[in-house]
């Protein structure tokens, strides 16, 4: 975070940014315990942002009905205030389940990297936001900075 000028360290110290890890292999935990612990944890943090990375590694190794319980329980804490973002790898699901991910998810936003002339850039494209009109504007490119942040590149620089 303070690579990108975010400096986060008061955050931490004041308890308003917390950081977990799931050492699942360590404790020996399969995917749908690590789910329902993450899942009891999140029940008593109301009116969070919960930023959940990543969840390839264990959907990858559960049943698409495991998976839809999880992210229709996490529906189920968004409804009641709470914002969370769950990040998984789409080469994780088939079409077909990503599909039905994405149906029951409020917003579901996409990262790919592309070659710009001799330039790496992110691209970020909201696919979908609950309750939202798309036009022109629902792809973003940009490149991070260290020191600096994220920088927006102008579509007209960019050639997708």
């Amino acid at each position: 975070m303070n690579s990108l000028s975010l400096d986060v360290t008061d955050f931490l110290l004041l308890g308003r940014l917390k950081v977990f890890q799931v050492g699942a292999s360590r404790m020996k935990l399969t995917p749908s315990r690590v789910f329902d612990i993450i899942l009891i944890d999140l029940q008593v943090r109301p009116d969070a942002l919960v930023i959940v990375d990543s969840l390839t590694t264990f959907i990858t190794h559960m049943s698409i009905d495991e998976t839809m319980a999880y992210f229709e329980n996490c529906k189920i804490l968004c409804d009641m205030g709470l914002t969370i973002v769950n990040v998984v790898n789409s080469y994780a699901f088939s079409q077909a389940d990503l599909a039905r991910v994405r149906s029951i998810c409020d917003a579901h936003l996409s990262l790919r990297t592309e070659v710009v002339g001799d330039r790496l850039l992110k691209v970020l494209k909201v696919a979908k936001v609950r309750d939202a009109e798309f036009g022109t504007g629902n792809i973003v490119s940009f490149d991070v900075e260290p020191m600096l942040g994220m920088k927006i590149i102008p579509v007209s620089k960019v050639s997708v």
